[in-house]
């Protein structure tokens, strides 16, 4: 298996403590950024690099590493 190397560093690609110590096992994250959830017309299933890539393509973050 390969895996992509590139967000190591990154800040996006990290679980915060509390999320790990707290709560529980969320299968499905939700998508903070969606304002009007009735006018959703599409939902893309992804997880790993293209997850991180398609939030930041939504959220205009840049990669950024520690």
């Amino acid at each position: 298996m390969s895996t992509p190397k590139s967000g190591l560093r990154d800040r996006h690609w990290h679980s915060r403590i509390d999320e790990l110590t707290s709560g529980s096992f969320r299968e499905v994250v939700p998508d903070t950024t969606v304002t009007d959830a009735p006018g959703v017309r599409r939902v893309v299933l992804a997880s790993g690099k293209v997850s991180v890539e398609a939030e930041l393509s939504v959220t205009g973050a840049a990669w950024t590493s520690r």
